[in-house]
């Protein structure tokens, strides 16, 4: 009808977006390991997923893709930095990354988690030294936290209909840690809003999913190749950590 919108280029951006991001991620598999059949695996579980595919579905959420592109462009390109060889080393990759860091985080700030995601690639995929990369990721980390601190201070108190209590903060973390898994494994009933709040889980005794991120964790130090699932849970973490309700936010309270 004459002055609606037409949904299918929103859409058509979104898919392009999530489409590049798959490609991105497919690059970063093949830094990390010989075979292409795996890292193309890899990436099509990415892509494919209907956790990550409910974002191109959600025509509102071009923030989150951008978001995605450009924190794993920021990855690969911290990859390509630190994998050179110590006599041809380069910096463009390298300020290239924090410049997509940059775009990624002015996207959504929940990609203040991609320099702790580049730390553990180095770290403990890499087996890097943990200083030296710290000082590589010192100037993303502090664009991370003052993002983090802006976004607190912009949102008003009024907006904040409960404030997760401290001693509860821990738990209500582990509880959607615990969630989210559970909708990686089965990603059914999926949903823009689950009413699942910080208020919710502490006033319905919502702690028992925590069980099952602990599980996963303890099963995870068991396994052969200990050192990837440890540092795939990190990475899992670390994604998620800036909607975990560590800090109150006021989108956390609805």
């Amino acid at each position: 009808a004459d002055g609606m919108l037409v949904p299918w280029p929103f859409h058509l951006t979104n898919l392009v977006l999530h489409c590049g991001t798959g490609v991105v991620v497919y690059l970063i598999l093949r830094r990390l390991i010989d075979s292409r059949p795996a890292a193309l695996g890899g990436a099509l579980l990415f892509s494919l997923h209907p956790l990550q595919a409910e974002s191109v579905a959600w025509v509102t959420e071009t923030r989150g893709l951008l978001a995605a592109l450009f924190g794993m462009l920021a990855i690969w390109l911290y990859l390509v930095f630190v994998q050179q060889a110590a006599e041809v080393r380069r910096r463009w990759p390298y300020l290239v990354a924090t410049v997509c860091f940059l775009l990624a985080i002015l996207s959504k700030p929940s990609a203040a988690a991609v320099p702790l995601m580049a730390g553990l690639f180095s770290v403990g995929l890499l087996r890097r030294s943990w200083k030296r990369s710290a000082l590589e990721l010192v100037p993303w980390l502090a664009v991370a936290g003052m993002v983090a601190v802006a976004t607190k201070t912009q949102q008003g108190q009024e907006y904040l209909t409960f404030e997760i209590p401290w001693l509860s903060r821990p738990w209500v973390a582990v509880d959607a840690l615990g969630f989210y898994v559970e909708k990686l494994v089965l990603p059914s009933g999926l949903a823009i809003d689950y009413q699942r709040n910080p208020q919710w889980v502490i006033e319905n005794g919502g702690f028992l999913l925590a069980g099952l991120a602990v599980a996963v964790l303890f099963l995870a130090a068991l396994l052969p190749q200990r050192r990837i699932w440890l540092v795939a849970i990190g990475l899992f973490i670390a994604g998620a950590l800036p909607t975990l309700g560590l800090v109150s936010f006021s989108f956390k309270s609805h």
